[in-house]
Parts: structure tokens; sequence; C-alpha cells
């Protein structure tokens, strides 16, 4: 009788890659042959879910199954990158008739002031008028991956 031993099919995976946290899910392609199933941590239906999966280097598996039933498989890591942590200004109470000022207080430094009479981060209180407005912050770290909190400015009519 003869016996006719199949090779095994050449798998190939896609690059390692890198993610940050709030990344959407997105489907995983890129290994060949086309067809195969991934499978790690953040997988599901053939999507990688980064917030799911957690900050951290991820293995992920590429298994192909060919039509004579010879499977192989290889594997990539995804690294999922955390957002940066970051710390708003305490709240500020001001006068209408303050001069412009400049923005800061924020942690990390190098981010970017936005909101109701915010221009280059510095804050003009007589272009908004009294009330409470909210002003936000956004820094993005060297990893590309951005974050932002707000804090409030309570701006307050001199009375005279």
């Amino acid at each position: 009788f003869e016996v006719t031993v199949n090779p095994f099919p050449e798998v190939a995976c896609p690059e390692p890659m890198a993610v940050c946290t709030d990344t959407p899910s997105f489907p995983l392609d890129g290994a060949t042959p086309p067809g195969g199933s991934y499978s790690g941590v953040g997988v599901a239906q053939g999507l990688f879910h980064p917030e799911l999966a957690g900050s951290g280097v991820h293995t992920i598996t590429y298994l192909y199954a060919d039509t004579l039933g010879c499977s192989a498989a290889c594997s990539f890591p995804i690294e999922v990158i955390a957002l940066p942590e970051l710390a708003c200004p305490d709240p500020l109470t001001i006068c209408t008739d303050t001069a412009p000022l400049a923005l800061s207080g924020a942690q990390p430094e190098g981010g970017t002031y936005a909101g109701p009479g915010v221009e280059n981060g510095i804050f003009d209180p007589a272009e908004v008028g009294p009330g409470i407005l909210l002003l936000s912050y956004e820094y993005s770290d060297s990893d590309g991956c951005n974050a932002a909190c707000t804090f409030e400015v309570n701006v307050v009519a001199r009375h005279r």
C-alpha cells in the first residue's frame, strides 16, 4: 500500500504592531494564505479589541487548515499601549476684567488647551464674559496615544 505524506501549509503572519488602548476594534488580516482564523486575548470573530485586551504585549495566533486537513500556525505580537495619564489644572476663578493669561498647570506639559476664549493657550476672560466654562487639555505622547481632561473656569464680573 502507498502512503502519501502531504507537506504542512506554509503560513506567514503579519508584522508586529502597536496600537493605543482607545483604538477602535479592527479586523485582523495580512496572514497568508487567507482563510484561516485568528485567536488570542482581545480577539473575537476576526476582530482585535484593544480595550478588551488591555495594555501590554499580546500574542495573536493565526491557524490555517488546507483542503487536505493539514494545518499550520504562526504567531505575532500586538502591543496595546496605555493612554497617557493626565492631571488637569485645578478649577480657576477669574474676573472678566483680568488681562488675558497663559493657561498652565496641566501635566504632563506639552499639550494643548482649548475651549471658549482660548487661543494659542491664552485665555481671555473678557472674550467670554461671566459664567462657568469647561476648558480642555489634550496631550499626545511619543507613541501617538492621546488623552484629554477638562477643568472649570469661573469667570465673574467685578462689582465696583
